[in-house]
C-alpha cells in the first residue's frame, strides 16, 4: 500500500481522527493540536495509508538569545504494524 507523506496544518487536522495504534503516545488532545497549530514555529508531519495516519513526526523552531533560530527535531513514531518500510526516513527527510 502506497504511503503519502503531508504536514498537518489547520485545514487538513482532521486528518488526525483516524490514527493507528501507538502512532502518538497518547490520544490527541483537541485543545492542544488547536494551540500547536496556531504557532507558525511548530511543525507536523504525518504518514498517511489508505486515510489512516500510520506515522508522525514533529519538530519546531527553536529560539535562543545568543543563537540563530534552529529546527529541533522533536519526535518520530510510528503503527508497529508500518515498521520497516521506511516511512520513519521519509518523515525525517520531509522536516
Amino acid at each position: 500500500m502506497r504511503v503519502s507523506i503531508v504536514k498537518i496544518d489547520a485545514t487538513n487536522a482532521g486528518l488526525l481522527d483516524r490514527v493507528a495504534a501507538d502512532v502518538f503516545d497518547g490520544p490527541i488532545d483537541p485543545g492542544r493540536l488547536g494551540a500547536f497549530l496556531a504557532d507558525g514555529r511548530h511543525t507536523l508531519i504525518v504518514a498517511m495509508a489508505d486515510g489512516l495516519v500510520v506515522g508522525q513526526a514533529s519538530g519546531m523552531e527553536y529560539l535562543h538569545p545568543d543563537k540563530p533560530p534552529q529546527f529541533f527535531f522533536n519526535e518520530v513514531g510510528g503503527s508497529p504494524d508500518w515498521s520497516s518500510r521506511g516511512i520513519g526516513r521519509q518523515l525525517s527527510a520531509a522536516l
